[in-house]
C-alpha cells in the first residue's frame, strides 16, 4: 500500500510537470496570440499526430505549421496571481522568426521594385511556374524576379500585430523596401534614366540602347552614380521612378516610365558638382547660335580640336574655330 501511494504521488507530480511544460503560447503570422494548455491540444491545433515537447523546448522562438511558439514557463513576466503575460520584447521575437519560414507570405519584386504578394512561397512557385523560390534576395533568373519574406517589410505594432491600411492590406515599411531594392543584384539589362547637367531625365528602356561607351564602363558609372565622360549621368530607373500610393511605377501614355523629377534633380546637383562637371557653351560667331556641352571633351570633339584648345579659348577670350567658348 505504501508503495502504491508513493507511485501515485510520483505520477501526479510527473503529470503536473509535463502539463506545465506543455503550456505554450502560439502566435499566428498576423499577431494573434493564444495559450494552449497541453501537448495534445497543441498537436490538434497544429494538425500533427503528437508534439514532442522535449524536442520543441530546444527550438525557442521557432515556427511550426504556421505558428511561432513560446513555452509559458519560459515567459519572463510571471504575475503575482500566478498568471503569465508576455512582454513586448518576447512578442517581437516571436514575430521575427516568421521571416525564415517557407510557409509564410512572400512578395515578388520585379526590376522596377514593384510588389506582388503571395500567401506563401509554394503559392508563388505554382502561379509563376518556378521550380523553387529563393526568399532572401537571390534572383530567380527565369522570371527575373526577386522574393522577400513579407515579414521583412510589413509593419507590426508594438504588440507584434500586423497593421492594415484602409483597404485591408498589410501596410509596408517603404524605407525597408527601398533598402532592399537598392541592394538588389543587377540583371544583364534594366531600364535607366539618362540625366543631363540641368537635371532633365530621359527614359531608356534597356542598357543595350546606350552604345556610346562600353558595357563595363557604363555599369561602373551606374554603380558609382558618377557622370560619364560625355557629361551624362545614368541612374537606375527602379530607384528614381515616380510611384503611386501602391508603390507601383507610373508610366505615361506611351508606356515610358515617369521620373521622380525632384529626386533626380537633387541627385544630379550633388553628383555633377562632386564630379566638377561644368557646362561648356559654344556660340557660333556668324549665326549667334549657342550649343551646350557637358564636358570639355564633348565640346572639343564637336569642333575637332583638343581639350587644351577649348580651355585656352575660354581663358584668353579668343575664338576657337569660329566659336566663342564660355564655361
Amino acid at each position: 500500500m505504501c508503495g502504491l501511494e508513493t507511485l501515485g504521488i510520483y505520477k501526479q507530480i510527473s503529470f503536473r510537470k509535463n502539463h506545465k511544460a506543455a503550456s505554450v503560447y502560439l502566435m499566428g503570422y498576423y499577431g494573434n496570440i493564444q495559450l494552449i494548455e497541453t501537448s495534445e491540444l497543441m498537436a490538434e491545433k497544429l494538425g500533427v499526430k503528437n508534439c514532442n515537447t522535449t524536442y520543441l523546448r530546444h527550438k525557442k522562438f521557432h515556427v511550426m505549421n504556421g505558428y511561432s511558439y513560446l513555452f509559458a514557463c519560459d515567459a519572463k513576466n510571471q504575475n503575482s496571481n500566478g498568471t503569465i503575460s508576455l512582454e513586448k520584447e518576447e512578442l517581437q521575437k516571436m514575430s521575427e522568426v516568421f521571416s525564415d519560414a517557407y510557409s509564410m507570405p512572400v512578395y515578388s519584386i520585379n526590376c522596377l521594385g514593384e510588389l506582388i504578394r503571395y500567401n506563401n512561397a509554394r503559392e508563388a512557385q505554382e502561379q509563376l511556374g518556378l521550380t523553387r523560390i529563393y526568399t532572401h534576395g537571390t534572383r530567380n533568373s527565369s522570371k527575373n524576379l526577386y522574393f522577400i519574406p513579407a515579414n521583412d517589410i510589413e509593419i507590426r505594432d508594438e504588440n507584434a500585430q500586423i497593421v492594415f491600411d484602409k483597404n485591408g492590406r498589410p501596410k509596408i515599411d517603404y524605407s525597408k523596401l527601398d533598402k532592399f531594392i537598392e541592394s538588389m543584384p543587377e540583371s544583364g539589362n534594366f531600364p535607366v534614366f539618362v540625366v543631363d547637367f540641368s537635371g532633365k531625365a530621359t527614359y531608356v528602356e534597356s542598357l543595350d540602347h546606350i552604345t556610346c561607351v562600353s558595357k563595363n564602363t557604363l555599369l561602373k558609372c551606374i554603380k558609382e552614380e558618377r557622370p560619364m565622360q560625355n557629361g551624362y549621368l545614368i541612374l537606375k530607373a527602379r530607384l528614381y521612378v515616380k510611384r503611386n500610393d501602391a508603390h507601383l511605377a507610373q508610366r505615361d501614355e506611351n508606356g515610358d516610365l515617369i521620373a521622380d523629377e525632384e529626386k533626380i534633380r537633387k541627385t544630379a546637383k550633388e553628383k555633377f558638382n562632386k564630379g566638377r562637371v561644368s557646362v561648356v557653351k559654344l556660340t557660333n560667331l556668324q549665326t549667334n547660335e549657342t550649343i551646350e556641352f557637358y564636358s570639355t571633351g564633348e565640346a572639343a570633339r564637336f569642333l575637332g580640336v583638343t581639350k587644351q584648345a577649348i580651355n585656352y579659348s575660354n581663358k584668353h577670350k579668343v575664338p576657337c574655330r569660329g566659336h566663342r567658348v564660355i564655361y
